[in-house]
């Protein structure tokens, strides 16, 4: 809710306000892997969460609402703790503990 409403009412800002190091990796590849536009700023961050959830961001459609926002961040969620979780087993595999 507090996304839907900051984008609603603040001018652009960097993602790094709201999204972490692995969350904006992953909306990087979701714009990537879906030809969607790049991770900008702290609007198209929102944007591409929204898309997440099931946002078509046609010309005559509203604004996402909290549900869209929902489905789209429980799903970046999901993604950045599996890429944190990678990068975590990478690391044991190339420098085993002592």
């Amino acid at each position: 809710m507090h996304m839907t409403l900051l984008e609603r009412a603040t001018a652009s800002m960097d993602a790094e306000v709201i999204f972490t190091k692995a969350e904006i990796h992953m909306l990087r590849v979701y714009a990537h892997n879906y030809d969607l536009p790049e991770l900008t700023d702290r609007a198209s961050g929102v944007m591409l969460v929204a898309m997440m959830g099931g946002y078509m961001n046609r010309k005559h459609d509203p604004p996402p609402g909290h549900d869209i926002m929902w489905r789209g961040y429980a799903s970046l969620q999901v993604r950045a703790i599996a890429y944190e979780g990678l990068g975590a087993i990478y690391d044991l595999v190339e420098r085993p503990p002592p």
